[in-house]
Order: structure tokens, then sequence, then C-alpha cells
């Protein structure tokens, strides 16, 4: 099997060359390529390899199989779509976060997870959640690493609003500008803030990574928390400073003491429940997701949010075990992409539109 791994550009990540080396330990071949490296007319590929331990490059046939990221240039776009209509992509989008509260909501195995949110379109859906809960989140639609997220706790007749590096105390009409500035040209999810947080008070979050593995079923990589050192913050995120613990029973045992063979209990369960919700979900493929737990002091669990294509990091290893296997599965039963889905929404007009 010849895989190609097609990225923005073609340098080599420490990831990457541990994938290429898992995937030549099981006798196959992988590269690393852009959109640019691609000769259509003589179905060749420049790429980078790994060879005795060092990168080269050299001219690779068209791959079995691609393992291509959700990052992609406007100007690349006419290779992707060409490529992928003959050449299994493995990574897809998933919906925004108001779908995917929506079809989790409708699901028997996963709505006690989900929290109560709407899609705020206006100030009045901001007040009424505040008043019914008087601390929410609001979270864009589409984002990544906690990007453009704030939380607004009422006060008094005044209202905490926190975001990264930002505390303000605000009095309504002040609140209703700065809500007009944030949305403005976006759309937001609000929800009533969950207290994830340790015993001493800090923002936690809990990460579970789960890939497909062999015969395309789901594998659980790691469940691992985030915490955020600064009790001023709302939120944790691993881009934004918070600090990771890969001893999670460890962590749990001393943040969430009485609790920790509880929670891990709990997520065993939504390890299978998020399977099942998983499987068959889309027309296209998710190969890999990292589900965004939140955990408060009495072991109640919540899903924040569900990320296609997450970060790899020290999980390369693994990750990279269970990806060569699914692999193979895919190319030994000629599996097909019914709809690909790997192209951001404001580009989708493209699918239909390359020759």
């Amino acid at each position: 099997m010849l895989i190609g791994i097609l990225k923005p550009n073609n340098k080599l990540t420490d990831v990457e060359t541990i994938f290429i080396m898992v995937a030549q330990n099981r006798g196959h071949k992988a590269f690393v390529f852009s959109a640019r490296d691609v000769n259509f007319s003589e179905r060749k590929i420049f790429g980078k390899t790994i060879e005795k331990g060092r990168v080269v490059d050299d001219h690779f046939s068209f791959p079995d199989i691609i393992q291509n990221r959700l990052s992609v240039s406007e100007y690349d776009i006419p290779t992707y779509v060409r490529l992928a209509r003959e050449i299994y992509f493995t990574t897809h989008h998933i919906e925004t976060k108001l779908d995917i509260y929506k079809r989790m909501k409708d699901h028997e195995l996963m709505r006690e997870y989900v929290l109560d949110s709407k899609y705020c379109r206006d100030f009045s859906d901001l007040i009424f959640y505040i008043n019914k809960y008087d601390y929410v989140i609001v979270k864009p639609l589409s984002s990544k690493q906690a990007i453009g997220i704030f939380t607004i706790k009422k006060n008094g007749d005044l209202f905490i609003f926190k975001e990264l590096g930002v505390n303000l105390s605000l009095n309504e009409k002040d609140l209703e500008k700065v809500f007009h500035e944030k949305t403005f040209n976006q759309y937001f999810l609000v929800s009533p803030f969950f207290f994830s947080q340790t015993n001493n008070g800090l923002a936690s979050v809990f990460r579970l990574h789960m890939v497909l593995g062999g015969d395309g079923k789901w594998e659980r990589i790691k469940f691992f928390p985030y915490v955020n050192l600064d009790n001023n913050q709302d939120i944790a995120n691993g881009l934004q400073g918070a600090l990771i613990s890969t001893r999670e029973e460890l962590f749990l045992q001393q943040f969430y003491p009485g609790k920790d063979k509880d929670i891990l209990l709990k997520v065993d369960k939504i390890f299978h429940h998020i399977s099942s919700f998983m499987t068959d979900l889309y027309d296209w493929p998710i190969d890999a997701i990292g589900v965004d737990i939140g955990v408060n002091q009495n072991g109640e669990i919540k899903i924040f949010e569900i990320n296609a294509g997450p970060g790899v990091g020290f999980m390369a290893y693994p990750v990279a075990e269970k990806q060569i296997l699914y692999y193979e599965w895919v190319c030994e039963n000629n599996k097909k992409v019914k709809v690909n889905n790997f192209l951001p929404k404001r580009y989708r007009r493209y699918y239909n539109n390359v020759y």
C-alpha cells in the first residue's frame, strides 16, 4: 500500500516522520506532498519520505489512499478535487457546533451528555439565557483552539464578561454593544456554563481522542486533561496556555478525589456511546475525532465539542498504528467515499466545478 500525506506544504513534522516509519514497519510506503507537487499528465507526485532515518526527495506514483489535512488554500482546491475523484481521502469535516448539538440531542445514547444550547441570533437570546442560568458560555458555530469563546456571569445589575486575556464588568447597554461587536459576521451558540474545574478551582477540560482502526472500528487512543493554571480564566485550551497531564488516573485522584473511579467508568461508557453515534453518521467518512469533555466535582460529565481532524501531538505513535490498520481495511475492501466533505463550507462549490 502506498500512502500519500497531502498537506499545504511538503515539510515533514515529527508526527509525519513517525507515521511513515510505522507504515514502513507494516510493509507499506508513505510520503508527504503538497498540491503543487502533483503532475496529472505524467501521473507522478514529487514528495518526501524517510529512508534509513533520513529525509529523501523522490517521485512517486499516485497513492492508494490519501491522508489529507483539512487546511487548504483556494489555489490548491482543483488539485484536491481531482485527486479525490479517484483516490480515497481519509479526513473530512463534521458539521457546525449547532448541527452536532441537534444530532446529539436527538440520539438516545447521547442526549444525557448535552447541555441546553441555543442558536444565539440576537441580544435577546443571550439575555434570556443569562436570566435563566446566571452564567453562560458563548461559542462561535465554527471555531478552533477556543478562539472567539467568551463567558458572561450575572452579578446584580452588572455582567462579568470574560474572554482570553479580557475581564470586564459591564452594564446591560455596554454588554449589548460588546455582543454586537463580537457577533458581527459570525454565528454563535449559547449554553449554560458548566463548572468543569479541579478541586482547587482551576478550569479543566478533558480530551478523548478516538480514531478508526482495523475493520473500520473506533479505537480509544487516550483520555487526558487540560488544566488552566490561571484561576481568572474560565476555559482551558492547550494552545492557549493550559497544561496537559498524561497521567489521567493520578490527576483524577488528586483533583477529583473520591470521584476518580466513577469518572473513568463513565468515560468508558461515553466512548462506546460516541462510537455508536459516529458510525454511519454521514455519507462521508470521519476517521478521527477529539471529544472535549467537562467534568465537575460531583463527577457529572458533559460533552462540550466533537472535533474532526484533532491534533495528535504526543499520541503520534499509537495514532499511526491504528490509522495504518484502518487504511489497510479500506484498501482491502475497496471502499469508496460516497460524498467528499474535506473542503471548508465556503469552498464547496468547487466539488462540481472542477474539470
